[in-house]
């Protein structure tokens, strides 16, 4: 977490899908094609542990997100 400031990495962009999805990019790696990529839940098989990284752009199921209400 970070302060609120006018930061690259606290500028967050989002590319929409024709499927309901979208992907987020920040300002800082928007340029150099990636995106957030969620790990899978928090079980300690999963890559990191379940951190959410930054992977290339592609439409693997990882880098989908969708806002759902509750």
């Amino acid at each position: 977490m970070s302060p609120q400031k006018n930061a690259s990495g606290t500028l967050w962009k989002v590319i929409p899908h024709d499927n309901g999805y979208f992907q987020l990019t920040p300002m800082f790696v928007e340029d150099k094609g990636l995106v957030l990529e969620g790990n899978g839940g928090f079980d300690s098989k999963n890559t990191l542990g379940g951190a959410a990284f930054m992977s290339p752009q592609r439409d693997a199921c990882g880098t989908m997100w969708k806002v759902l209400p509750v």
